[in-house]
């Protein structure tokens, strides 16, 4: 399993590469991993040593590891690197855009 606790996570890409190789990941409740990864991960209450070692221990259920190694495997299948490839593109054309069109106010726009 793949144990991410950190406090202050947008994405979690080691996430989301853990669950393309169909591993489960142990996540705290911080951030946008919730909302990312939903039902695909598991998420202890708070950052303890406690919280980390009871998720451990649940997954030491090979039904348990299983479902949810499918389950993040699932998901991660929703964000194809075609997509952040896109996603970036677009980005930089707006800002390319942006800064042709107003200058230097595009700058302050883009904030």
């Amino acid at each position: 399993a793949l144990i991410q606790v950190s406090a202050w996570e947008t994405f979690g890409l080691p996430v989301l590469e853990a669950a393309a190789c169909g591993t489960p990941a142990i996540l705290s409740r911080h951030a946008a991993l919730p909302e990312l990864w939903q039902e695909a991960a598991y998420f202890i209450p708070e950052d303890s040593p406690v919280g980390i070692h009871r998720a451990m221990e649940a997954l030491l259920d090979p039904d348990t590891r299983n479902a949810l190694a499918a389950k993040a495997f699932f998901r991660a299948q929703q964000y194809p690197w075609s997509r952040c490839a896109r996603a970036t593109a677009e980005v930089m054309r707006t800002a390319v855009y942006r800064r042709r069109r107003y200058g230097w106010l595009g700058r302050i726009l883009r904030r």
